[in-house]
Formats: structure tokens, sequence, C-alpha cells
């Protein structure tokens, strides 16, 4: 166990580090306005993306193992088949959207993009774990190819739409490729006809905690204007990097998991996990939080100074975050999508709870320091119901929650043990 998750986490460095290239080359040729753009070309793509893991979403995870891939792809694409083409028909009456000139392309890149998503869960469900991690490392060394290539002239933010339309593509054939790889024919058929409502009905409850949580970390994307976005999804990406240590932990938590039977033993895996990805992403958040302002616009430009101290004030909520990707991945894991939902509902009222009394109240708008404040304070609270759900669902003590130094000395023996 321990060799997987070093070399996802490995693997998910690399990615990060090739995302940032990207990043870093929009944020230099187009700057801040053109970064926020580009930041709201992507966000309507992934809101589409969010409505068509209606139709199973990281819950595939859970049904890869137990039913044949042909079966389960078949009504999955054709629900986003259908989503994609919802995209295409509002985009032909939102006239002043920025994706209305291009709302086939943007249709298939839709497509493209959200059963690629589906691809991925389905691997990982078959513990996949290597082949899903390189495909996403070549993702992001074509998208980074693609958009350096396009940039060198007339650079516009359209040239980003179309480096992530090359770079999806290639990937989504490549996890195709590798699904037909994994079919098993001695699986039992997965008939949409008698099971749509497990599909829709778990796909649902596991979903509708991605829409929530998509909604709190990404609702600011609305209200602040396209430059001062600009600088604030920097400060996000930079963040959201830290989560890629509890993300390598979760995906392969998930996938053990998922082909677990015994819920107790699961639960144990999940609490020495939690505390885990705690320590090591507030060792990395220290980390960040000391690097100079001034680095950060020397690589971005210097339109980008306050990125630093939009950053500090979502740090702390990522050290909540990366342990919630925890419990969350094990009430996901253990089929029961609906109490991630709960925590992550807690963190949406925070959310607007905390918008209302700067926006409503005290009659300030919110600019990328507030939002940076309010979205860690959300976090925070996921994090916290997540923790009471797990403890009372799974009878452990809340000591086995707590972090404590012993964590440390005891990590390599943790997860080199075979009963994990």
């Amino acid at each position: 166990m321990l060799k997987l998750i070093l070399g996802n986490f490995i693997s998910r460095m690399l990615t990060a580090v090739l995302n940032f290239g990207t990043i870093i080359l929009i944020s230099r040729k187009l700057g801040p306005e053109g970064k926020g753009l580009s930041a709201l070309i992507l966000l309507t793509l992934v809101s589409v993306q969010m409505i068509c893991d209606f139709a199973g979403g990281a819950a595939l995870v859970y049904w890869s193992p137990r039913y044949r891939l042909r079966s389960l792809l078949l009504p999955i694409w054709t629900w986003t088949f259908l989503c994609s083409i919802g995209l295409f028909i509002w985009l032909q009456f939102e006239t002043t959207h920025l994706l209305y000139g291009t709302a086939l392309q943007a249709t298939a890149l839709c497509f493209i993009n959200a059963s690629f998503s589906h691809h991925i869960h389905l691997l990982n469900g078959r513990q996949q774990f290597k082949t899903t991690a390189l495909i996403l490392l070549v993702q992001s060394a074509v998208t980074l190819g693609c958009t350096l290539l396009f940039l060198l002239d007339r650079p516009e933010v359209f040239d980003y739409f179309y480096a992530l339309l090359i770079s999806w593509s290639i990937s989504w054939l490549s996890s195709l490729f590798f699904l037909w790889k994994t079919r098993d024919t001695a699986l039992p058929s997965f008939d949409i006809k008698s099971h749509a409502k497990k599909l829709f009905g778990n796909g649902l409850q596991n979903q509708m905690g991605h829409v929530l949580q998509f909604l709190n970390q990404r609702v600011f994307y609305l209200f602040i204007p396209a430059y001062t976005l600009g600088i604030f999804s920097n400060a996000v990406a930079l963040g959201e990097s830290i989560w890629m240590i509890a993300g390598s932990i979760a995906t392969i938590q998930y996938g053990k998991i998922a082909n677990m039977s015994n819920h107790h033993e699961a639960a144990l895996l999940s609490a020495r996990l939690f505390r885990t990805s705690i320590w090591l992403s507030l060792f990395a958040v220290i980390v960040v939080a000391c690097i100079p302002g001034g680095f950060y616009e020397l690589i971005f430009g210097f339109a980008f100074v306050n990125v630093k101290s939009s950053l500090l004030g979502l740090l702390p909520g990522v050290v909540f975050l990366a342990g919630y990707l925890i419990l969350g991945h094990y009430f996901s894991g253990t089929g029961r999508f609906f109490r991630n939902n709960i925590s992550i509902f807690a963190g949406v009222l925070a959310t607007f709870t905390g918008f209302a009394l700067y926006h409503v109240i005290a009659g300030i708008k919110p600019d990328e320091i507030i939002a940076s404040r309010i979205t860690s304070v959300a976090n925070a609270s996921i994090c916290i119901s997540a923790m009471w759900q797990f403890k009372s669902d799974s009878g452990l003590s809340w000591r086995e929650l707590f972090p404590t130094f012993s964590d440390l000395y005891n990590l390599r023996h943790w997860l080199r043990n075979s009963s994990l």
C-alpha cells in the first residue's frame, strides 16, 4: 500500500507541476483578466460535468468491480450525451456567454470531459491506480505543450480552450483503451431497466455532495470581476495543489474500501489515514505559508501581487478539507454517500452565512481576501461535521481521530501493514 500511495503522490505531484506550468503561461501571457476568463470557461465545462455525474459519478468506483464495464458505460454515455446537448441548447440563448461562438466545440469538449471522468472512476474501481495516474500525467503534459504552442503567436483566451480539446481527446481515447483491457465477462451485466434506480440513486446521493462542494468552492467565481478572479483562481489552484497529498491517499483508500466487506476494518484504516493526511497536509501548508509574496509575483507577473494574501486566507481550510477527503471517501467507499452531503451542506451554510454577513449586513462586497477567509471557515465546518458523523457511524473513539506525534513514528508501519 505504501508503494501505491507514494507512486500516486509522485504522479500527482508531477501532474500538479505541469498544471502550474499551464497556469503560469496563461497568467503571464494574458494577465489577470485573461486568467479569470479562462477560469470561467473551465467553470462552465465542469459545471455541466457535475450534472453528467448524476449517472454514477464517483459512485462508479463502487459499481465497477461488481458489473461488466460495457453494461455500465452505455447508460452513462447516453446520459452524458444528453447533458452535453443541454449545454449546446443553453448556449444558443445565452448569446453573451464567452462560449457562445464555439457552442459545438464546447458541447463536444463537455462530453469528452465528463465521460473521461467516468472512465477514471471505473479504472480506479478495478484498482488500476498506476494507469489512471499515468493518463492524468500525460493529459497535463499535452495541455501544457499545446497551450505553450498556441500562446506563442497572438495569445488569446481560446488558446487554452483548444489546448484542452486536444489533450482531453487523447486522454479519453487512452482511458477507453485501458478499460477495454480490464473487461471481465464473468461479472453480471448491469441491467438499466431494473438497476436504473441504483445507478441514478447512488449517483444522485454521491454527486449531490460534489455539486454542493463545487458550489461551496466556486461560488465566488460568479461574484467577483474577471481581473480579481484571475488573482483569486491562482491562489485557489495553489491551495488545492496541497490536496494532492490527501488525494493520493484517498484514491488508494477508496479503491481498497470499495472491495472490503468488513466496515470496522474500513473505519480503522480511514481513521489512521485521516491522521496521516492531516499531518502531511499541515507540513505542506506551513512550507507554502513561508514562501514570500514576491515569489508569486515573479512567476505569475507583477499584477498578481495579491496572490499571497488570498492564499494565506485559504490555507487553514486546506488542512481541514484534506482531512475531510479521507472521511468522505470512507462514506463513499462503503456506499453511504448521503453522509457526505450532510457535511458539505454544513459548509455551504457557512459560505452563504459569511457572504450574507459581509455583503448584505456589513455592505462590503467580497473581494479575493474575504472570499478566501469564508472558504476556509466553510471547509472547517465540512471537516468537523464529517468527524462527528464518522465517530457515530464507526463506533471509534475521538482519540482515533485526533492526530498525535506518535502518528508520525508509526506512519511507515501503518502503511506497510498487510492488514491494511
